[in-house]
């Protein structure tokens, strides 16, 4: 096994028997045997015994002989304050939880995330998944005796994990464009922002919209723009709608090369520099429109801007959470976050 699996997984232990012994608060509890937790985590009798050790070594555990092992929580006092101690936990987990780096859309999240968890209030821990697959990611989080999770921007495939544990009634919320059924969300209204650039487009006299990113979940505004052009009783131009795929730019392009009327770009897809250097390359006037993520970084921007206002996000992220630790049975919900659309030339 692979040196950084190793460490993932005496990780695992680690985190497992110190929330026990969170959990357990001023109480002395009876950890799992070395045989038991070889076999609960799928690892070697010698990972889970370095883990054992050094906890032991750190004064979490107090081996008891002929009895066995028991966490220390007078330990526990000298590592956290006493009201903190005894805080839930709510896991985040991003993505596919194997994301080597965070994008600058991720990170604004979870950086609002961090400055409202205090809202509950609550310990947060960022979890890394280590499969793919639904059984050992749902074991995983299981085995990270979490109180809640929020889980933002989770794949399709996590799908069977996202259900099973909204049918437990664990406290969950999701942060995603896609939709996983009865499961409580928050969400920027996309859809709506897309609407309103369209409607703001149609009042200027400008109809040739190409979209890049029609493709789940990036495609919401796709759909709003569509509902204004139904609306205006306009025909749209569904060839300049075009799917996230390795050949999306390339047919861009081929677009622009070909002489299609073009007067906005919807850049969906965060990959603001080079729809610009096609644009320029093919020496394209247009309007481009993206959110505040793409376009500050360039003073000669000109378009429409949206506003993400992620605090905003994550206030009602906490809201909801702190909600489900108090009432796990608490019906779902859906907040959808306006986005404001604002010119800039």
């Amino acid at each position: 096994m692979a040196e950084s699996a190793l460490v993932a997984e005496y990780m695992k232990i680690r985190r497992y028997v110190l929330s026990l012994a969170l959990k357990a608060k001023d109480k002395s509890v009876q950890i799992p045997t070395t045989i038991e937790l070889s076999k609960k985590f799928g690892v070697s009798r010698q990972t889970v015994g370095k883990a054992m050790k050094e906890l032991t070594q750190d004064g979490y555990i107090i081996g008891k002989p002929g009895i066995g092992s028991f966490t220390n929580p007078k330990r526990l006092e000298t590592a956290t304050t006493p009201c903190t101690a005894r805080l839930p936990v709510v896991g985040v987990i991003i993505s596919d939880g194997m994301l080597i780096h965070l994008d600058e859309y991720h990170a604004n999240n979870l950086s609002a995330v961090l400055k409202a968890i205090p809202e509950i209030p609550a310990y947060i821990r960022l979890l890394n998944l280590t499969s793919s697959n639904p059984e050992i990611i749902l074991k995983d989080i299981r085995n990270e005796q979490l109180d809640a999770l929020l889980w933002i921007s989770p794949r399709t495939f996590h799908e069977p994990v996202i259900k099973e544990l909204a049918s437990s009634h664990f406290p969950l919320v999701l942060h995603t464009g896609y939709s996983f059924g009865s499961v409580s969300s928050v969400e920027f209204d996309f859809e709506k922002a897309g609407y309103d650039c369209a409607k703001r487009l149609i009042g200027d006299g400008k109809t040739g919209i190409v979209f890049l990113g029609d493709t789940p979940p990036w495609n919401a505004p796709a759909n709003g723009i569509r509902r204004a052009f139904r609306e205006a009783e306009i025909p749209l131009n569904e060839k300049l709608f075009l799917p996230r795929t390795g050949e999306m730019l390339n047919q861009f392009r081929t677009l622009l090369n070909f002489g299609f009327p073009v007067q906005a770009v919807y850049n969906a897809v965060y990959l603001y520099t080079e729809i610009r250097d096609i644009l320029e390359e093919t020496s394209q006037d247009c309007l481009l429109i993206g959110s505040h993520l793409s376009t500050r970084h360039d003073p000669g921007f000109r378009g429409i801007v949206l506003q993400l206002d992620f605090e905003r996000l994550a206030k009602e992220e906490m809201r909801i959470l702190r909600t489900l630790l108090a009432e796990p049975q608490t019906p779902p919900e859906t907040v959808r976050i306006p986005i404001t659309c604002s010119v800039q030339s």
